[in-house]
This record gives C-alpha cells, structure tokens and sequence, in this order.
C-alpha cells in the first residue's frame, strides 16, 4: 500500500512539475509577444509623430512623459 502511495505523489508531483514547465513557457511567450508588440506600437508613434498627424495636445503629451524628458539637462 505504501507503494501505491508513494507512486501516487510522485505521479501528482510530475504533473504538477509539467504544468509550471508549460505555465514557464506560456509566460516566455506571452512576455516575447509584448515585446514585439511594444516595439510595434512605439514605431507607430514614431511615424505619426513625425508625420504630425497627431494633434499638438497629444504630441505634447507623449513628449512629456517620455523618460529623457523628465531628466535634468547636465550643467
């Protein structure tokens, strides 16, 4: 009976290993995906900024909260 058991947890213990192997890869995925997707977005931006075809308040918008621009300008 022992033995059963012990297969038993040890069978509960692979499955569970196997699902946070396949929840591992699934997070690689998904965290690939959003990159690709944030570069994507950020070229967008790029061209309708450069393009101006953005209005002046959301162009403003972008630059301000842009990381350079809040950094202080070296003396």
């Amino acid at each position: 009976m022992e033995s059963g058991c012990l297969n038993l947890s040890q069978f509960i213990f692979k499955v569970l290993k196997r699902e946070r192997e396949r929840e591992m890869i699934l997070m690689g995925v998904v965290a690939e995906l959003m990159e690709e997707f944030t570069e994507v977005l950020a070229r967008v931006l790029h061209h309708l900024v450069q393009e101006g075809r953005l209005p002046r308040q959301i162009h403003l918008l972008i630059l301000s909260a842009h990381p350079m621009a809040s950094s202080s300008s070296p003396a």
